[in-house]
């Protein structure tokens, strides 16, 4: 019960579910990305890097190597 990692050029890298929304239209539904990361700053800052600035982060966890997503640390993103 571990999360999902693989090696990377710097470290390990883990594998990240990133939960996000339209930042200005309420109504849009939440969608669900994965990213490989160090850590939760790098992740975040890869997602921003990877999209336009109509996204806003709701939160971000790692990916366990069991799927129980009910187990995993959920991070929230203040905006």
């Amino acid at each position: 019960m571990s999360a999902v990692t693989k090696p990377g050029r710097y470290g390990t890298l883990y594998l990240y579910i990133i939960r996000y929304t339209d930042k200005h239209d309420y109504a849009c539904p939440i969608f669900e990305s994965r990213m490989w990361a160090y850590n939760l700053e790098h992740v975040s800052d890869r997602f921003d890097d990877s999209d336009d600035d109509g996204w806003k982060i709701l939160t971000i966890e790692r990916a366990r190597d069991d799927g129980l997503r009910h187990r995993s640390i959920k991070y929230e993103v203040q905006s």
